[in-house]
């Protein structure tokens, strides 16, 4: 399921986000767009996954390296589709 990503200079968000030592976001974007309800996404969607990839990135983890074993098979927590959105890295 795809989701949007806001991050914002004032209110809820991160203020000045910077986050371990894979980089730090932008302040003041906002990345994805949806439309007038806030309920389907209109522009530039990001599946859960490529947040997971993002997230971890930030902290300075390889998501294709981080795997946990389940069931005799070693699985990553961003599957075999994650990306790391570039678009809001600094």
């Amino acid at each position: 399921m795809p989701v949007s990503i806001w991050v914002r200079e004032n209110g809820f968000g991160l203020k000045k986000p910077q986050v371990g030592t894979g980089g730090a976001v932008k302040s003041g974007i906002t990345y994805g767009e949806t439309d007038d309800f806030g309920f389907n996404i209109v522009g530039d969607p990001v599946h859960i996954h490529d947040l997971h990839a993002t997230m971890l990135h930030l902290l300075g983890i390889d998501h294709t390296k981080l795997t946990f074993p389940y069931q005799g098979r070693n699985f990553r927590l961003t599957d075999v589709h994650g990306k790391v959105i570039d678009d809001i890295l600094t």
